[in-house]
């Protein structure tokens, strides 16, 4: 049975007097004190799952079984990419309410959400949030009715419910964290960038690797005409990164990004008196469902940086990660033979530098060019592109992207048909649901803007699906624990003693979800050193 809990302090600490309002479903809400037989019996439906764990840890009460948190069902009830995680939670609070309640009503509620227990007392305010309890509960049924008329019920129930209650048991159990590395590297990674950043301001006059203007001029004066004109893109750092391999400017530029992001993050890193840390899940963090980690900020760190986790006593890491994985997918969504069998015998980014390059080394370089094509990027782009990383080497055969990718006959059908699809339903889904929708006032075509992101919603929000499957299901093993989700990949911890066997376990249910979904693959599935 669902009990509706809603409450006044927001991360609350052991020290401060949150006050709780609840109620089981039918009856009517009241002041109560939160203790271990309402999380023991009852469903619990709260607005953020996050605060709830942050406040069964520090009390020491064990957490629900069943938590339905609100925040992510609304976020794949709406399907629309929004900064939420920038908003003050009774922003967050006043948006989506404002939804499905009337504002003036609101309006009343919404200032004593932070309001003290005094203040509480004092404006004698217990009524309205007893009212809010309510309002909690009006939203919470029209979003669940939502989900069943936007066809999202079975993946909000069998997919984003119980991987966020995954996510909800390590965010209040925590990793280790070695924090004699982490003082460490935040040292080195310190040094190493002021060495960097003087070395652009000196040799490149860059006096900020976020300094958009300065990045602009010194890839004109490089010669990276294309670059520069792609410089407020999303893909503008992966494509430095790409060329960062073969050119001593661009490695500079993006080590220095990197290090500052590095240094960033590694300072946000709190490690409490236990060792820990007690990381914030965001489950469908991205419009593709994709589950990130709000803080620290572990998903983005340099691999040289992630020697700072350690697994608990008697358990190892191991991190296992599907390769090729969205062009796997694509090859089975188009139902394209030529591109299934490139993916099921040899390394597609490995062919296509033999293709451009004659060799095999500029395989970091043609995955960004393959996944740039995937998405949206024209055979032009791609073209210009290469020239730029190479400039004036008539060895190098950039219009040979064309004759490579015209091998794979169903892709641009294939592509057509899912934008006839999202020009008549103004929405894209994944294999399961996690519908993205748009606005099209045109009677006659799709926005260009939505056509470059119509494919990569459908890919991308596959492999969410098939990432969180294959997690869901290896822990079914007790003995197998989740830590973190990475882009395409996954950090657990198993026991040492039984490391063979736990990875044989976790490659075949990585390989069985993927199957369950693009059957005429054969994934590849690796496990790979989490630090390099």
């Amino acid at each position: 049975m669902n009990y509706f809990l809603t409450s006044t302090t927001f991360y609350s600490n052991q020290d401060s007097q949150s006050i709780f309002i609840g109620c089981k479903e039918g009856d009517t809400p009241t002041q109560i004190s939160l203790d271990q037989e309402i999380l023991d019996t009852f469903q619990i439906v709260t607005f953020d799952s996050t605060i709830l764990v942050e406040y069964c840890r520090n009390r020491n009460l064990i957490l629900p079984k069943s938590i339905i948190d609100v925040f992510q069902l609304f976020k794949l009830v709406t399907g629309r990419p929004k900064k939420y995680h920038k908003l003050s939670q009774t922003k967050l609070i006043w948006i989506i309410f404002s939804q499905f309640v009337e504002e003036d009503e609101m309006k009343s509620i919404i200032e004593i959400l932070d309001y003290s227990p005094k203040q509480i007392s004092e404006t004698n305010s217990m009524p309205q949030l007893i009212k809010f309890n309510i309002f909690f509960q009006q939203v919470f049924f029209s979003l669940e009715s939502t989900l069943k008329l936007k066809q999202e019920f079975e993946r909000y129930y069998k997919i984003e419910k119980p991987f966020n209650e995954l996510l909800c048991q390590r965010q209040y159990f925590g990793i280790f964290i070695s924090h004699k590395l982490l003082s460490e590297k935040i040292e080195r990674v310190t040094k190493e960038l002021n060495y960097f950043t003087k070395q652009l301001r000196y040799d490149y006059n860059i006096f900020s690797p976020q300094n958009v203007f300065e990045i602009k001029n010194a890839l004109k004066t490089e010669n990276y005409k294309y670059l520069s004109k792609a410089i407020n893109t999303k893909s503008f750092w992966s494509f430095v990164k790409s060329g960062s391999e073969h050119d001593k400017f661009l490695k500079l530029l993006y080590d220095t990004y990197r290090l500052g992001f590095d240094k960033k993050s590694l300072l946000k890193i709190i490690v409490e008196n236990d060792g820990k840390t007690y990381p914030i899940f965001d489950c469908c963090g991205s419009i593709t469902s994709r589950t990130l980690v709000r803080m620290p900020y572990v998903q983005q760190l340099k691999r040289s940086s992630r020697d700072i986790f350690v697994a608990k006593v008697g358990y190892t890491l191991l991190y296992v990660d599907y390769s090729q994985f969205e062009p796997g997918i694509l090859a089975s969504l188009a139902n394209d033979e030529t591109l299934i069998n490139c993916y099921n015998q040899v390394d597609l980014y490995k062919s296509l530098s033999i293709e451009l390059f004659g060799n095999e080394q500029y395989r970091p370089l043609c995955k960004i060019i393959f996944l740039s094509f995937m998405y949206g990027m024209s055979i032009k782009g791609l073209e210009y592109l290469i020239k730029d990383f190479f400039h004036d080497n008539n060895d190098i055969k950039a219009s040979n992207i064309s004759t490579f990718f015209s091998k794979f006959k169903s892709l641009v059908p294939y592509k057509n048909e899912l934008e006839k699809i999202a020009f008549e339903e103004e929405r894209v889904c994944s294999c399961l649901g996690n519908y993205r929708y748009f606005e099209n006032k045109s009677t006659a075509t799709i926005p260009s803007k939505v056509k470059r992101w119509i494919l990569s919603q459908k890919v991308q929000g596959t492999a969410s699906l098939i990432l969180k499957t294959a997690i869901l299901q290896c822990i079914l093993d007790n003995e197998i624990e989740f830590l973190i989700p990475m882009h395409d990949a996954a950090l657990f911890q198993i026991p040492v003693t039984k490391l063979e066997d736990k990875k044989a376990f976790i490659k075949n249910e990585f390989e069985n979800a993927f199957l369950k979904y693009c059957s005429k693959i054969k994934p590849k599935v690796l496990f790979k050193d989490f630090t390099e």
